[in-house]
């Protein structure tokens, strides 16, 4: 006789759960709520293997999912289980796994043959992949396909990712950020979640986060490019000390770009991280653009190719985005149903002579800064005399900070607060973020969640202007 609460199995409706048998080749795509959750499994004691964008299930393993548009494939055929009800559910015969598959092979053969080459040559260096295209036709999900793949191979990969409008990668939104990628990869979360001191079923992956504070590579081009830059000279150092990453290479995800105004920064990127290989989905007329600009020549390394968008791709609109930008900052703070996180409330006074509060400057906005500080300028200089570094970040005195910094993320950099410069601040990594709660203007102090206990560090802080306002409840 089991005790009521306690007998697990007598609390599952079988009425609930679904089958599906797949045939090779298939692909079993799905689509959960944020409101509610799934449970799949990979049927135990039948032939047949499955893989959630390049990560293989196991076989009798639950995988629960929420607030997502997914897809489970299978090379041999499978059978699945599926405990709940998908808003969307069915079986696709036609996918493009056996074209990004031959790209990975094609991949795997310029990494075998960097691996023959001394590690101190040029021909050390892995192939580095720039997947580029419009809104919404997969390009994260090749990403990962690719570093799924290279997993399984015994590889490294170096998985950039430059879109900071998405729900970040190991980090919360508004960021960019780098990591090597030597195990695993989590089913449920793909690239997985930011480090935390719990315990993880998969190994924690350290990031290289920057703090970009807005949804478009546009709204601050300026410091989009020299973060890019920061950033490419990090990873580039960390490879000469990693030759298993350096061997593998850099697998870049990027915002959408299209073929009007994101040409310079894609040239950019290009040239930091000296791509190899740029791949374009979704868009016949951005395909060709980068024809043109990167022509295939024996003294240019650059490919140019055309990836097919997957069937299962859907138009996500604001409320899903925001849905799960807002789910990635919750986690951070809070954790998931797995592993709960308890975040500490901590005051911050203006007066403090470790405060050190700064803000992202929008394009817009700086150029307006810059011309009404040319016109002030003494005679005989000119704008040259002017700080780029100003342009992109500024000092917020305590009288600036206001209610309207609520319900914000704050960046907390590696930069001192007392060593706090505007070139600092703007090229400087992230230590940690902290979620602004409340701000008493009249007793000049915030109160803010922390995920660490005791004072905050005396580092400087950096707010922007994404992801927008949100609640943790």
């Amino acid at each position: 006789m089991a005790l009521p609460g306690l007998d697990v199995t007598d609390s599952i409706d079988s009425s609930t759960i679904l089958t599906r048998d797949l045939k090779p080749n298939q692909e079993f795509r799905f689509e959960v709520p944020a409101t509610s959750s799934i449970t799949i499994r990979l049927t135990a004691g039948t032939a047949g293997t499955a893989e959630l964008f390049g990560t293989e299930l196991s076989k009798g393993l639950p995988y629960t999912f929420t607030c997502c548009k997914s897809a489970i494939y299978t090379w041999t055929g499978c059978s699945l289980s599926i405990e709940g009800a998908p808003s969307v559910e069915y079986i696709a015969e036609e996918t493009p796994m056996a074209t990004y598959l031959n790209l990975h092979i094609a991949l795997e053969k310029l990494r075998v043959a960097a691996s023959d080459c001394p590690p101190t040559t040029e021909g050390a260096q892995g192939p580095r992949i720039l997947l580029i295209g419009p809104p919404d036709v997969g390009k994260t999900t090749v990403a990962k396909i690719l570093t799924g793949y290279s997993i399984r191979q015994g590889r490294k990969p170096m998985v950039i990712n430059l879109d900071t409008a998405g729900e970040g990668v190991l980090t919360v939104p508004g960021t960019i950020s780098a990591a090597s990628f030597g195990s695993v990869m989590d089913v449920e979360d793909g690239f997985g979640s930011s480090p935390m001191s719990a315990p993880s079923a998969i190994p924690v992956k350290l990031p290289l986060v920057y703090y970009y504070g807005f949804e478009t590579a546009e709204s601050g081009s300026r410091r989009y490019k020299r973060l890019i830059s920061r950033m490419a000279v990090a990873v580039n150092s960390r490879l000469e000390e990693d030759i298993e990453s350096k061997n593998t290479g850099l697998i870049i995800d990027t915002p959408s770009f299209d073929n009007q105004t994101n040409g310079d920064v894609i040239s950019h990127i290009v040239a930091e991280f000296s791509i190899t290989t740029i791949a374009i989905l979704g868009s016949e007329r951005l395909y060709n653009t980068m024809l043109k600009s990167f022509p295939p020549s024996s003294s240019s390394p650059i490919n140019v190719i055309k990836l097919p968008t997957s069937g299962g791709c859907v138009d996500r609109d604001a409320p899903y985005k925001k849905s799960i930008r807002d789910a990635a900052v919750k986690k951070y703070f809070f954790g998931d149903a797995k592993c709960t996180l308890s975040p500490y409330t901590v005051s911050i006074e203006f007066d403090s002579p470790t405060f050190s509060l700064w803000e992202v400057v929008d394009s817009l906005s700086s150029s307006a800064e810059r011309q009404k500080n040319i016109s002030f300028l003494p005679i005989g200089e000119d704008e040259s005399s002017l700080s780029a570094d100003e342009e992109v970040v500024k000092r917020l005195a305590p009288g600036d900070v206001d209610s309207r910094f609520e319900n914000m993320v704050v960046a907390v950099l590696q930069v001192d607060a007392k060593d706090a410069g505007a070139k600092e601040v703007g090229e400087s990594a992230v230590m940690g973020f902290l979620f602004v709660q409340e701000v008493d203007e009249k007793e000049r102090r915030m109160k803010v969640l922390s995920p660490v206990p005791g004072r905050v560090p005396a580092k400087a802080l950096l707010v922007g202007r994404w992801p927008e306002g949100m609640f943790l409840t």
